[in-house]
């Protein structure tokens, strides 16, 4: 497998992460920008609302799902 090219990564990233609108739509987002470089099976995000309550995110490899 190839090494990742961050050059081409990271900016894909930033413009998805400033133009989403919700936190899912990051992740869902992430995940299709990451499969192409780091294979996963499925990415896990947790969100720290507040001191007792977490938001979990979960995007599969295969297909994007919240």
């Amino acid at each position: 497998m190839a090494a990742p090219d961050l050059a081409t990564v990271l900016p894909s990233v930033a413009r998805l992460v400033a133009e989403a609108q919700t936190l899912g739509e990051v992740v869902s987002r992430l995940a299709l920008a990451l499969r192409e470089v780091v294979p996963f099976d499925r990415l896990h995000v947790l969100r720290l609302d507040r001191m007792e309550a977490v938001v979990l995110y979960v995007v599969r490899g295969t297909a994007t799902s919240r």
